[in-house]
């Protein structure tokens, strides 16, 4: 999903002996950087990028993807639902929460972490649910 994405997604590569991610650093930083008020102040607009992050996410065709069946087997077997023709299914990340989020410093989103979840959604609202829950 990367050509289709603005924001980066690191490259992650999993160690087989250890279950732990190693990322390559990106030019940014975690939400924990950034004094709270600051957050605070800005929420207005991570929110509104994180919704755009959304719609590119959801513009994707999953029927588009190369390869989809063998991408549909790597998802989370408990969120699968297979396309139909009469279905548009949409891109979820799953855990969109400002831990998954990287920022500049002016607290524009940069990159977008922990796809590990990813999977295909019946309803479009998902991720917006997901990070107005856990957005703290």
């Amino acid at each position: 999903i990367r050509p289709y994405l603005s924001v980066e997604i690191p490259v992650v590569t999993v160690a087989r002996k250890y279950s732990m991610y190693a990322c390559p650093a990106v030019n940014a930083f975690g939400i924990e950087h950034f004094d709270s008020a600051d957050v605070l102040k800005n929420q207005g607009k991570i929110k509104i990028q994180v919704e755009r992050i959304i719609r590119e996410l959801q513009s994707i065709k999953v029927l588009d993807i190369p390869m989809y069946n063998r991408y549909f087997d790597s998802m989370q077997k408990r969120t699968i639902e297979r396309p139909t023709k009469n279905e548009r299914l949409v891109l979820a990340h799953f855990d969109l929460n400002e831990g998954n989020l990287f920022f500049d410093k002016n607290l524009n989103v940069t990159s977008v972490i922990d796809w590990d979840t990813l999977s295909s959604a019946k309803n479009p609202a998902t991720d917006k649910h997901i990070f107005s829950k856990y957005w703290r």
